[in-house]
């Protein structure tokens, strides 16, 4: 039951960016590891938000950014802005750690982890 429903929302999916005219940039998302259809579809729907001059400008858009609270010669903390839409946010960091699982990835994510 839950693979039958799974297959009508990846077929809905397919249906509705058909129509919307963003199923090539949802391919796009889709070559990129560990990323499936719903958040290609969630980042190409995004994408349709607005005009972004590069990619930094996206990952502001996003709340991926960081906001740093330096001062000084004081370092401060820093975080994420979290200012864009908190689900593509989830999604993307779904991906991510998908991802960071697999051959071609893992040691690209282990050597971050190694800087800390």
């Amino acid at each position: 039951a839950f693979k039958q429903a799974d297959q009508a929302i990846q077929k809905l999916l397919r249906k509705v960016s058909k129509e919307a005219g963003i199923e090539e940039n949802i391919d796009r998302c889709k070559a990129i590891e560990g990323v499936g259809e719903l958040t290609a579809t969630g980042l190409a729907t995004t994408f349709m938000r607005g005009d972004f001059a590069n990619s930094d400008a996206f990952i502001a858009f996003l709340g991926m950014d960081l906001a740093v609270d330096d001062s000084g010669k004081k370092n401060g903390l820093r975080h994420l802005t979290k200012k864009g839409d908190p689900e593509v946010r989830r999604l993307a960091y779904n991906a991510a750690m998908a991802a960071c699982r697999s051959p071609k990835w893992k040691p690209f994510y282990e050597s971050y982890l190694a800087r800390g």
